[in-house]
């Protein structure tokens, strides 16, 4: 091998340029073209870089014309830097793009011993019901729209009041509001709680632990991915408050106290482990029944227990699927019957309440590539259910009529790639279809699927619609407002909330707008509109 004295020193750093020169190229290929989906960008980006470091190191080593010295000093001071990066930065995750999150490194974080996390009230709570209330994951019909706002007109983002703003455990979960107090989970350490806040003040008021510390799916759900920490949202009915841990295990809490009733490991008795992110999906609580879903897998697709005590009532729906499967299931009445509406790994189907025997199917498998669906069907009218996803699944909508023998048969009118919510349950509105896009706020015509316009980049958000209004939760933690108007995009400000990644639906209960993220919670008092 010819050594570096013996030859020009350009010659041994041009192959440095030309791998340079190549990475270059191999990004403005990746990043500039207008329509590619940012997540396939970045595992592009990461695939082409990690080639392109190996074939830099194996010619460094193998083929360069530097002294053995050289190379070895080299090497360690490369050594030296990447660990001085290590020391000072660490990789905290990973936004809804699969783009990587960064921070400074903190040694020395903090622990809260249990005993200061138990949390029980000096005596019991008032949890008296109002109007006001979100009992629940998107509301009280579980179709993200907030009642009671059909006639406001105007919207002053520079007058929202901040009410109050608290450190939160990890977790992806959203609010239920009753009588006052807001109901969420969190993971500290290893372990998952639920949370009980007082609504005005943000105070913790009780926090229990989701089953007792001997147990193992008491362990917390942890994911560099995925986030850490418990998906699902609490439902709150009857003064009781039922929630569904990252690990499936299901829990009901006196909401007065926070004292546990009762739990359920509902995985277990299948041998069955949680989805490939967590058990999401948010109990439904109905006639007596509090109905889950079982995340695919050896489980079932749907699993009913008693809300009394916890024994089991009915499983429903196809085994042996995807363990891919985040939905939260919800009563719809379709076709005049009322039914439990539940998206699995392979179809959207109706169960009836009381048994959970299937009423009707539609066949909705994957497509070529096996991606997550958490997006849960959406009722449009009292014949038709719009189903989407992200990826390359899209959007379609479905109608439901009674066939010769008067059994509920669906129909498929559309179907298209002009919607494809990642994360984001779509809302409707006068005819139209409201989502993000892989994070772009799109608008779908429902009578043909045909795009309206697409228009500002909020990220793998969520969004609630007040009346004509959507309120959009970014993933960069912001709050937006934008006009329901399928005419064009109408922005109509912008609150500044949360200020790290935020996957979290929000809750508005009456004035107030309480948002959270894996780390933060606030809540808004929203002021009065005006007239136009």
């Amino acid at each position: 091998m010819t050594e570096a004295g013996s030859r020009p020193w350009w010659r041994n750093v041009f192959p440095l340029a030309v791998f340079a020169a190549l990475w270059l190229l191999l990004w403005a290929v990746i990043w500039l073209p207008p329509d590619w989906p940012r997540d396939f960008r970045w595992v592009a980006t990461y695939a082409v870089s990690a080639v392109m470091l190996l074939a830099v190191g194996v010619w460094f080593w193998f083929f360069a014309a530097f002294k053995r010295r050289t190379r070895l000093g080299v090497s360690l001071v490369v050594l030296l830097v990447l660990a001085g990066v290590v020391a000072a930065f660490e990789l905290e995750g990973f936004d809804g793009d699969l783009g990587p999150i960064v921070r400074l490194r903190r040694w020395n974080r903090p622990q809260v011993p249990q005993d200061r996390l138990l949390v029980r009230p000096a005596k019991p709570l008032e949890v008296a019901s109002s109007e006001a209330d979100w009992p629940g994951f998107l509301g009280p019909q579980r179709n993200g729209v907030v009642p009671g706002w059909e006639d406001q007109a105007r919207w002053d983002t520079a007058s929202w009041e901040r009410l109050w703003s608290v450190e939160l455990g990890k977790g992806w979960s959203s609010y239920a509001v009753a009588g006052g107090f807001a109901f969420t989970q969190e993971m500290y350490g290893q372990r998952e709680y639920v949370v009980c806040l007082e609504v005005t003040s943000g105070r913790v008021m009780w926090r229990s632990a989701q089953a007792p510390e001997e147990e193992r799916a008491a362990q917390g759900f942890r994911s560099r991915l995925g986030g850490d920490g418990p998906r699902a949202t609490p439902t709150v009915v009857d003064g009781r408050v039922y929630a569904y841990s990252s690990q499936g295990v299901l829990s009901c809490f006196e909401a007065a106290t926070g004292r546990r009733l009762w739990h359920r490991a509902v995985l277990a008795p299948y041998g069955n482990q949680p989805p490939r992110w967590g058990c999401a999906s948010s109990p439904l609580v109905v006639d007596g029944l509090v109905v889950v879903g079982g995340g695919g897998g050896r489980s079932p697709a749907l699993l009913a227990f008693h809300a009394r005590d916890g024994k089991p009532a009915w499983q429903a729906g196809p085994r042996g699927g995807s363990s891919d499967v985040y939905d939260s299931p919800a009563v719809a009445t379709l076709c005049g019957v009322r039914q439990i509406l539940y998206v699995s790994d392979q179809q959207v189907a109706g169960y009836e309440v009381a048994t959970g025997r299937e009423l009707w199917h539609h066949r909705w498998p994957w497509p070529a590539a096996q991606h997550p669906k958490v997006p849960q069907a959406l009722v449009v009218d009292s014949t038709r259910v719009v189903i989407a996803a992200g990826y390359d699944s899209g959007t379609a909508l479905l109608e439901l009529r009674r066939n010769e023998q008067g059994k509920l048969q669906p129909r498929l009118l559309w179907k298209n790639r002009n919607l494809k919510p990642k994360f984001t349950n779509p809302v409707v509105y006068q005819g139209h279809l409201f989502g993000l896009d892989m994070g772009i706020l799109t608008c779908l015509d429902l009578n043909s699927g045909r795009r309206r316009w697409k228009r500002g980049r909020f990220g793998h958000g969520q969004l609630l619609r007040l009346g004509s209004v959507l309120l959009i939760q970014a993933e960069s933690g912001e709050l937006a407002l934008v006009r329901a108007d399928p005419r064009r995009y109408r922005l109509l400000g912008r609150v500044p909330a949360l200020a790290d990644k935020t996957w979290n639906v929000p809750a508005v209960a009456g004035p107030l707008v309480l948002v959270r993220n894996d780390r933060q919670g606030m809540c808004f008092r929203l002021p009065e509109t005006k007239a136009e």
